[in-house]
């Protein structure tokens, strides 16, 4: 059967009855995904791992966290997803989190850092505003003209979009660490 259109909301399905699929689409995860298809009577976990076990081949390195965009998965069915039990699968799926948060751990320590020199924010320039009598010409609308800057200014110009450079790139660095401690004490909170 082909494939139904993607929606934002919910993952691309085709099949029907007990053989459906999936097709995973950009930014869906395996959570959403197990989250909207699983029984009432299976946990997320359960669900997880049963879709992990039922389409090896869609999981990068087998974890449940790295899964390929585009892939097609094959739903499991209720059985299959309670053959695992809760607790063992809350295991799984624990030190996959685990596991998955070290990769990023390394992909942020190895993620490319730029050293810009700090900039002068300072910027010169004249300013000059010409206002006409309202009265003397009703329809001319007010003007503001700026004055060319010489080369030092361009040079200041390039300083402060340098300076605003690096601090997007610091900004980025913090974001990135905050996540990275966010994950640490997630982990250090589930008990692991």
């Amino acid at each position: 059967a082909p494939a139904a259109p993607a929606v934002a909301s919910a993952p691309a399905r085709t099949g029907g009855g007990g053989g459906e699929q999936v097709t995973v689409q950009r930014g869906d995860t395996a959570s959403k995904i197990a989250g909207a298809y699983k029984p009432a009577d299976v946990s997320l976990d359960q669900m997880l791992v049963a879709l992990l076990a039922a389409n090896p081949n869609a999981f990068i390195g087998g974890n449940v966290n790295r899964m390929r965009a585009g892939a097609v998965l094959d739903l499991p069915t209720a059985a299959q997803a309670a053959a695992t039990p809760a607790a063992e699968a809350r295991r799984t799926v624990t030190a996959q989190s685990r596991d998955f948060g070290s990769y990023r751990q390394r992909l942020a320590e190895n993620a490319p850092t730029s050293n810009v020199a700090a900039a002068s924010r300072n910027a010169s320039g004249k300013l000059q505003a010409n206002v006409e009598d309202r009265n003397a010409a009703a329809s001319a609308p007010d003007k503001l003209t700026i004055s060319q800057g010489s080369a030092s200014t361009r040079a200041a110009d390039e300083k402060v979009a340098q300076a605003r450079q690096a601090q997007d790139a610091s900004n980025r660095v913090a974001e990135l660490s905050k996540n990275i401690e966010d994950l640490n004490k997630l982990k250090s909170s589930t008990g692991a």
